[in-house]
């Protein structure tokens, strides 16, 4: 393995730029491939046969790309399918959950909330990895916000309507924190700010996968200790539409790839 070697990063569509965002601001010389499966978004509603599917197919790719290791940027995977598949490949694969449950068990607080897809909801992972902390997760499935993300719609009086929706059975729990339990919520902070919460209110698992991805690049001694890295990106569907929605999201990107 190669220190040079990109790291793979997949969602379902862009939501897992939000995980990359974060990750260039600490890793910025690293080597990137980003995969957004956006011929199968969402993978929230998806049954585990199908999201197993979905992973080895992405991870099957990043096997021919030589990958370093594998950033699992999407948190319905994450609670579904990387243990099961894991053992197949050679490289490492980090998910989601522990960076994040790991950051979570530090905070002096007894109540956190969780907002994700079904998929994410009913795999308990979440709750599974921080209750034994003496911490209560009270969770939310949110099943319309990936597509509205997915459309560019992050900040409309609908989309605020929908989080009203969905956040006020958290806020009358009495949660401390809410943990961004996909990928695609951080690019709807602003409009969830606008309902009245702060910015310290949130959990983001980007930042925590981000640094959790960084020390284990150096527990391996596998930094890539070149200038500046570069990024390359694969959809499975329109390349046009993915480059739009990024813009808003991510910036300009130019040159993104068709892979089915």
């Amino acid at each position: 393995m190669k220190n040079n070697n990109p790291i793979g990063v997949f969602d379902s569509g862009v939501g897992g730029l939000s995980v990359l965002k974060e990750v260039l601001k600490v890793l910025p010389n690293e080597n990137y491939i980003y995969f957004g499966d956006t011929l199968r978004v969402p993978y929230g509603d998806k049954s585990i046969e199908e999201l197993t599917e979905c992973t080895i197919r992405i991870l099957d790719f990043f096997k021919t790309q030589n990958v370093k290791m594998v950033l699992v940027a999407c948190n319905t995977c994450s609670a579904n399918t990387i243990n099961l598949v894991k053992d197949q490949y050679d490289f490492e694969i980090l998910g989601l959950i522990k960076p994040t449950s790991d950051y979570v068990k530090t905070l002096n607080i007894k109540k956190i909330g969780l907002i994700a897809t079904t998929a994410t909801v009913n795999s308990q992972a979440y709750s599974l990895a921080i209750e034994p902390y003496g911490i209560t997760v009270f969770q939310k499935s949110c099943p319309e916000l990936v597509k509205l993300v997915e459309n560019g719609e992050t900040n409309t009086p609908h989309v605020k309507n929908i989080l009203c929706e969905y956040l006020n059975p958290l806020k009358e729990r009495g949660i401390e924190k809410l943990i961004l339990g996909c990928t695609h919520y951080p690019f709807l902070i602003p409009a969830i700010k606008s309902l009245g919460f702060d910015n310290n209110f949130f959990v983001n698992p980007a930042i925590c996968s981000a640094y959790a991805t960084k020390n284990f690049l150096i527990e391996k001694n596998l930094l890539n200790m070149q200038k500046k890295g570069k990024c390359e990106f694969f959809v499975s569907s329109s390349q046009e539409d993915f480059i739009k929605n990024a813009k808003s999201f991510f910036g300009q990107i130019n040159n993104v790839k068709l892979y089915k």
